[in-house]
């Protein structure tokens, strides 16, 4: 199949901006976009909060001290990274 991309008027995407806060759940674990980070000023820990009734799901930051609080994997919170991941803290 021949196409001519030439043709195109393509634009670079900037990877870096991201408009909406976004959050991934899975079995794996929860990762989420820089943009909830910015929205709740670049935690270190996060805590998981969970209305199964409601069937919502939420964070919110929390001290490093908070039973339960997870660590946001990323040494550097301001970083250009897009997505994030969470770890839990070990004893």
């Amino acid at each position: 199949m021949n196409f001519d991309f030439s043709a195109l008027n393509f634009e670079t995407i900037d990877s870096n901006i991201n408009a909406y806060p976004d959050m991934f759940l899975n079995q794996n674990g929860v990762t989420f976009t820089k943009k909830v980070l910015e929205d709740l000023g670049y935690p270190a820990f996060v805590l998981c909060l969970l209305d199964a009734k409601a069937r919502v799901f939420a964070i919110r930051s929390c001290k490093s001290n908070e039973p339960k609080g997870l660590q946001v994997l990323q040494a550097e919170r301001r970083t250009e990274r897009c997505c994030y991941d969470l770890q839990q803290e070990s004893a």
